[in-house]
């Protein structure tokens, strides 16, 4: 990585390569607490010894690098590069497995709802960005930067670097590559130069979900790993293994509470998500449990003769396809069984 404040950094990237970064606020940015923290965060949410290998898997600091690194090579003042690289800084431990814990998984916004505390007087961020003549209660507001944050289902700086990371990391490099070539920015709105480039980021980014089982797809692995693990954690919180704050530091730290406590139910979920799940699906009839997510898709601009079209104007096999994968996704799981547990947990639909 490089120095301890001796500008330039030198971070190596999967998706972006080997990259300086000279501005002073980066990279003391890069090199606080509350960044650091990220690296001990996984991006999927439940530990990776808890998912299966051929499922990829990143930390949460490697996704708010590329994400400032994306805005960087759109052209993004400063002022929205440094938001980009803290945008997910409020993430508990777990990521959003959390949301599903304290309620609200289908908007998975838990760390939205605190990020402004990352950011309040006499915090490590708030003094960096002072020094540096930057606004900490602007960088911490989303909204004023069109390039890093979108809502669904527009193109954003967040949704390009986690998509092609996880490409990426799974081993695609070839489309990352296609997709960092392809992308631009005019007025502050990110699209891509070519209709082909915009419908093969879409079809990716919607299709990577169920068939990976990733954060918020119709497939069932990941999803059932997320319940179980997310069970976990709630029965940890009800007996006072782990607190609230606990979840302001790492997945190792606040696992190490949990493994010490040897809570007899959370160590039988955890020797079913250390083997390949095996369930069954509710086949008719009224299910035992019914595991819903967050539908995730994009809808991309894309440059024509100097101007903007959206792919699902010109394109009606994508919207047939992201239609079909937002109903099954509203169907949502419908579960029989899991081997190995009584469902649902806590008697709790989830």
């Amino acid at each position: 990585m490089a120095s301890a404040t001796g500008i330039p950094m030198i971070i190596n990237d999967v998706v972006h390569g080997r990259k300086e970064i000279k501005e002073p606020v980066l990279v003391e940015l890069i090199q606080s607490k509350a960044m650091q923290r990220m690296k001990g965060i996984c991006q999927q949410g439940v530990p990776e010894e808890y998912i299966l290998k051929s499922q990829p898997s990143f930390c949460r600091y490697d996704h708010c690098v590329g994400t400032m690194l994306i805005l960087k090579k759109l052209g993004a003042s400063l002022e929205e590069q440094a938001a980009g690289l803290l945008h997910d800084v409020s993430h508990t431990a777990f990521s959003h497995v959390v949301d599903y814990v304290f309620g609200g998984g289908e908007k998975e916004d838990y760390q939205d709802s605190i990020h402004h505390t990352f950011f309040g007087s006499g915090t490590e961020l708030a003094g960096i960005l002072e020094k540096h003549g930057m606004n900490p209660e602007d960088i911490s507001d989303f909204g004023r930067y069109s390039l890093l944050e979108q809502e669904q289902p527009e193109m954003c700086a967040d949704r390009f670097d986690y998509t092609t990371r996880y490409w990426t990391v799974y081993g695609d490099r070839d489309f990352a590559k296609s997709c960092l070539n392809s992308a631009a920015a005019r007025s502050g709105i990110m699209a891509f130069t070519s209709r082909d480039a915009a419908h093969e980021f879409a079809v990716r980014h919607t299709v990577w979900q169920p068939e990976w089982a990733g954060w918020g797809g119709t497939q069932f692995d990941m999803r059932i790993r997320w319940y179980l693990f997310g069970e976990a954690l709630r029965i940890a919180m009800q007996y006072s293994i782990v607190e609230l704050k606990d979840f302001m530091g790492t997945d190792a730290f606040v696992m190490r509470k949990i493994d010490r406590a040897r809570n007899p139910v959370i160590t039988k979920i955890f020797k079913v998500l250390r083997k390949p799940l095996k369930y069954k699906v509710s086949s008719g009839g009224r299910p035992r449990l019914v595991l819903h997510s967050k539908f995730r898709y994009v809808d991309p601009l894309f440059m024509d003769g100097g101007e903007f079209r959206r792919l699902s104007d010109v394109d009606k096999r994508f919207v047939a396809s992201t239609e079909s994968h937002r109903r099954l996704n509203k169907i949502g799981i419908q579960l029989e069984s899991i081997e190995g547990i009584d469902i649902p947990i806590n008697n709790e639909q989830s």
